[in-house]
């Protein structure tokens, strides 16, 4: 009989953390590729008004996810964190990894079914786990990089949209407003 792994959680150090009181994490993806990204702790925007406008200058991350298998973004916050399974010990405004996680195991025993299933291709999956001030993220992919960028956010979004559609990047213009 097998016997089941102990989770084990990581904490990952982040150079860029990201803002106390309102990163408001922005995620796209397709079948191959996932980007996040969310304003910076030194970000100009603090959470409390909205006289920051989207077309200013601002500190922003951009995390990048090398083969991302699945992601979810939930709206566990800060303040019920602790309830959830895998962080019952706290840990807000940091990015783990999950070793031996459950989620990754459910996925293999779902693939496993397959005709062409190998389990040598899940050895390079990790499972991230971020807590934001108002949510929280996981994904299962292989690698993930984090570079800050001084852009606004609407050309943050236009930026996601390049690195997910590279080749469309004047076919697809996306105007955020404020109103």
């Amino acid at each position: 009989m097998e016997t089941k792994k102990e989770i084990k959680i990581t904490k990952i150090y982040n150079d860029y953390p990201w803002s106390y009181g309102a990163p408001l994490p922005f995620i796209m993806s397709d079948d191959y590729k996932t980007v996040l990204f969310y304003y910076m702790q030194n970000s100009i925007y603090n959470g409390k008004s909205m006289s920051v406008t989207h077309d200013m200058q601002d500190n922003i991350a951009f995390v990048e996810f090398e083969n991302c298998y699945a992601h979810k973004l939930e709206g566990i916050n800060e303040e019920v964190i602790n309830a959830h399974p895998l962080m019952k010990d706290g840990g807000t405004y940091d990015i783990f990894i999950i070793e031996n996680s459950s989620w990754i195991e459910e996925l293999q025993k779902i693939n496993s079914v397959h005709a062409y299933y190998n389990p040598e291709h899940w050895k390079d999956y990790k499972h991230y786990f971020f807590v934001f001030h108002d949510s929280m993220f996981q994904c299962i992919a292989e690698k993930i990089t984090i570079t800050p960028h001084q852009i606004s956010y609407n050309e943050a979004v236009q930026q996601a949209i390049s690195k997910i559609i590279p080749n469309n990047n004047e076919a697809i213009k996306i105007q955020i407003s404020n109103t």
